[in-house]
């Protein structure tokens, strides 16, 4: 018989909080819709590029999916690198992965 266990739900103020959280439930990846959920065009979101700063650099494999098909994939990786003001220098396709949706 499987248990579930259900917690409160809790504030993470900070990256090391966030990271503490992962850590603690063993997450390696993380799935982040894009329109309106980490960029409101043009605008980011409020803490959306320093939430995906340190999580890329806490190492977790970042997935971005969309379902507005009008970009394709290179093109919302741009977005994102834009509105976010994210440094794609050091970025590897392997990385971070960017799916749209074809509806």
């Amino acid at each position: 018989e499987q248990q579930h266990t259900t917690e409160i739900p809790q504030l993470l103020a900070s990256p090391s909080d966030m990271t503490n959280y992962l850590d603690k439930h063993d997450i390696q990846s993380i799935l982040f819709d894009c329109d309106g959920v980490l960029y409101r065009s043009p605008d980011p979101a409020p803490g959306a590029a320093a939430c995906l700063r340190a999580l890329r650099q806490s190492g977790r494999r970042l997935f971005f999916v969309t379902n507005n098909s009008a970009a394709n994939p290179a093109q919302l990786r741009t977005k994102l690198i834009h509105i976010l003001g994210l440094d794609d220098s050091d970025d590897d396709d392997d990385d971070d992965d960017v799916c749209g949706g074809m509806w």
